[in-house]
C-alpha cells in the first residue's frame, strides 16, 4: 500500500471516528511510507539465484524424428531435474504452455531441467541442436539472455539476434494465469513467431 493511500485512510477513518463521537479529536501529523513490496501491478518476481527449464517444439506435421523448431527456456519452479513441463512450470502453467502452442500449430517435443547458468545451458544446446527460433518466457529469463533491465512490457513480441539465432520473448504462462489481460499481447507474440517460423527464409 502507498503512504498516500494510507494517508486517505487515516484522513477517512479520523472523520467518520470525529462524527460518531460527536467531537473533534486533535489533528495529528502523522508520516506514512509506501509498503516495501509495492510495486507496479502484474510485475513478475525475479529471485536471485532462479533456475531454468527448456523444452523443445515442433510443428504438428513434422514428425517425431525431426529436429525441433523452437527452444523454449523458462524459470523452473523446481530446482531438481524432471521430464514433466507441468513439474518445471506448475501444473496449471504446463497446460497453459500446451494450448499457447497448439493455437499456433506447434507441440512440446522435450522437456529438460536446465540448472542455474541458463546462458551456458543454451549456448551449447544450440550448438547441438539448432533451431529455428528461441522463445523465452518471462521477465527473469528475458533479463539474463538479453542482457536488458527492461520490463517484458517493453521487450514482448520483437525479435533479437541470439549468436545467430532469432529470439523473442514474451509473458510466462504463470503471469498470464495471474494476470488475464496479458493474454491478448501474448497471443500477438506468438502470432509473430508463427508468421517468423513459416517464412520461407526460416524454413
Amino acid at each position: 500500500m502507498t503512504a498516500e493511500t494510507k494517508k486517505e485512510l487515516y484522513d477517512f477513518f479520523k472523520t467518520a471516528s470525529d462524527f460518531l463521537h460527536g467531537v473533534r479529536s486533535e489533528s495529528v501529523d502523522c508520516v506514512f511510507s509506501d509498503d516495501s513490496s509495492a510495486s507496479t501491478a502484474g510485475a513478475e518476481c525475479i529471485t536471485d539465484s532462479p533456475y531454468f527449464c527448456a523444452m523443445t517444439a515442433q510443428k504438428n506435421s513434422a514428425s517425431d524424428t525431426e529436429q525441433a523448431d523452437v527452444l523454449i527456456v523458462a524459470q523452473s519452479v523446481a530446482d531438481t531435474d524432471a521430464q514433466d513441463s507441468e513439474y518445471l512450470l506448475g501444473a496449471d502453467a504446463g497446460q497453459l504452455l500446451d494450448k499457447m502452442l497448439a493455437a499456433i500449430q506447434l507441440r512440446r517435443k522435450h522437456n529438460c531441467f536446465a540448472g542455474q547458468n541458463i546462458s551456458v545451458f543454451l549456448d551449447e544446446e544450440l550448438q547441438r541442436n539448432p533451431v529455428k527460433c528461441v522463445l523465452v518466457l518471462g521477465e527473469s529469463t528475458a533479463s539474463v539472455l538479453l542482457n536488458s533491465q527492461d520490463s517484458m512490457e517493453v521487450l514482448h513480441g520483437q525479435f533479437f539476434d541470439y549468436k545467430g539465432t532469432p529470439i523473442m520473448a514474451t509473458f510466462a504462462p504463470a503471469r498470464l494465469l495471474e494476470y488475464p489481460q496479458l493474454k491478448r499481447p501474448a497471443w500477438a507474440d506468438l502470432q509473430a513467431l508463427q508468421r517468423r517460423l513459416n517464412n520461407s527464409e526460416y524454413r
